[in-house]
């Protein structure tokens, strides 16, 4: 599969960075629908999910837009650490989401 001529862009891409966003912010959903959880703490977490999978969608729609153009409209680099910070924060707040979970099963507030 790799080659020689493969470039590094199609091993590092920006919408696979996004995909990964958005399983997160989805797998956050599921989680909160199945505990049982402080009404208020629950919809705030709830929506800043949904807030997330907007954001990460409408980039996710920029970014196919800019690869089907025929012109260069949004630089390849940007996009990546872009994406990649939308994934970083996506990833911090399941991570706190989950961390809230546990210690809730564990016993603690």
């Amino acid at each position: 599969m790799l080659s020689v001529n493969r470039e590094w862009s199609l091993l590092f891409n920006p919408v696979d960075f996004i995909f990964l966003g958005l399983t997160l912010n989805l797998t956050n959903l599921n989680e909160l629908n199945n505990e049982k959880f402080d009404p208020i703490l629950k919809l705030k977490f709830e929506g800043y999910s949904v807030i997330q999978i907007v954001i990460l969608s409408g980039v996710l729609g920029i970014l196919y837009f800019a690869e089907q153009s025929q012109k260069e409209i949004l630089d390849r680099i940007v996009a990546l650490v872009c994406a990649i910070a939308f994934c970083l924060v996506s990833f911090l707040f399941s991570n706190a989401i989950m961390n809230k979970l546990n210690s809730l099963d564990d016993g603690n507030n």
